[in-house]
């Protein structure tokens, strides 16, 4: 009962940003250092090598964060658990109130899977694919990590989720995917990759899909959706908007309306890809809630981001995108 009334509350909150157009930071993606054991291909994160914040200043963060009224954080990084204060962060925020969600390799999950389970509300693991495929792209050896910690915070009673990114190397991975979540008793969520901000190594040529590629896997989850596969986390308006990537197709935004995104520098913007918009609220020198309302109020040409892709059509109404939200 008291997740069903979370949802209500939340929807109600969502609903009401979008029909007065009143800004609230409701979520937060809150990434807390660039730091990460792993070695994915597209990924420049590493390299750029930002901390974070120290670990007082993460926690008195996290007290801003709640007392500005969000209702959820994604802690996210690089491997966020690799940050020290990571754990004391999410413990703070939950006790104020807020839901958390953790994005994870999955090295770090299975030495840490009984302490978050009494405070993370579900773990999101990268998959993408088998073994052979997944190695290929996040490192050798990065697959049986993923899944072992994957296994480990199930165990200890978190919700699963998979995560899992398309690229011209791992077209194939949708079985692979969804039959580690059927083994997880979770769900799968799509993206392709793209070029990020602050986030993406130059030299992708070779690892991203054509339109063509990418396309047909689209269609190839509409096609299982529309015979009732639940493992799928998109919603059916979300993957048909992904569907147009790279081709510009607009989006009503929930970037500085309802969304925001820490940077490990302590930078706020409105969304990821707006990281080279130019520089965000210092978050050393000002306040959560002072920074969120200094955001300025700007708009991605075109978002194919997965999760935010979810959180705009939400903000718009579409129905899917509600069903899918309700029981993510």
């Amino acid at each position: 009962m008291g997740d069903r009334l979370g949802r209500l509350r939340t929807g109600g909150a969502v609903a009401l940003a979008s029909l007065a157009g009143r800004r609230r930071p409701l979520f937060v993606g809150w990434s807390l250092t660039d730091a990460c054991d792993g070695a994915c291909s597209y990924c420049g994160r590493p390299d750029r090598g930002l901390d974070g914040f120290s670990g007082e200043r993460a926690v008195s963060l996290a007290d801003e964060i709640a007392a500005a009224g969000v209702l959820r954080v994604s802690l996210t990084g690089g491997e966020p658990l690799l940050h020290p204060a990571a754990l004391a962060v999410a413990e703070r925020l939950h006790r104020s109130g807020v839901t958390v969600a953790l994005n994870s390799n999955g090295g770090e999950l299975a030495r840490h899977a009984d302490r978050l389970a009494h405070v993370i509300s579900s773990v999101t693991v990268s998959i993408d694919g088998d073994r052979e495929a997944h190695d290929a792209q996040r490192g050798e050896g990065s697959w049986q990590r993923a899944v072992t910690g994957a296994r480990a915070a199930r165990e200890a009673g978190l919700p699963v989720n998979l995560h899992t990114v398309i690229t011209a190397k791992n077209t194939h991975a949708v079985d692979e995917a969804l039959d580690l979540a059927i083994a997880l008793d979770g769900r799968v969520g799509f993206s392709v990759l793209e070029h990020g901000p602050a986030m993406d190594r130059k030299d992708l040529d070779d690892l991203l899909p054509t339109p063509e590629q990418w396309r047909a896997v689209v269609d190839d989850l509409l096609a299982r959706k529309r015979l009732g596969e639940p493992r799928i986390q998109n919603s059916t308006a979300g993957l048909r908007h992904l569907r147009h990537w790279p081709d510009h197709h607009p989006i009503r935004c929930s970037a500085g309306l309802v969304y925001a995104r820490i940077e490990p520098d302590g930078r706020l913007y409105g969304c990821g890809n707006l990281v080279d918009a130019g520089d965000g609220p210092d978050l050393h020198e000002m306040t959560f809630r002072d920074a969120f309302a200094a955001l300025p109020r700007r708009d991605c040409e075109a978002c194919w981001c997965d999760t935010r892709v979810e959180m705009n059509l939400v903000l718009a109404g579409r129905p899917t995108a509600l069903r899918a939200a309700w029981v993510r």
